[in-house]
C-alpha cells in the first residue's frame, strides 16, 4: 500500500482491499485495481475511498478487451 499524506493519495493491490477496506481514510486519488471491475465488493470499497479521481491502467488489444 502506498499513501502520500501531501496529496492524500492511496495505491493498494487488489488482493488486500476486502481485508483493510474498514480501514481506509478517504483519498483524493485511487489507481484502480485491474480486478476490481465485475467485484461487487470493489465498489462498496470504492464509495467508502470516495475519491475525486480514480486512475484506470488499460492495455490496447490485449486479451481482455
Amino acid at each position: 500500500m502506498n499513501k502520500s499524506n501531501s496529496l492524500k493519495d492511496i495505491s493498494i493491490n487488489n488482493d488486500v482491499y476486502n481485508d483493510i477496506n474498514n480501514y481506509l481514510i478517504k483519498a483524493d486519488i485511487l489507481k484502480v485495481p485491474h480486478q476490481g471491475s465485475k467485484d461487487a465488493n470493489f465498489y462498496q470499497f470504492l464509495r467508502a475511498v470516495s475519491p475525486k479521481i480514480a486512475i484506470i491502467s488499460v492495455g490496447l488489444n490485449n486479451k481482455y478487451d
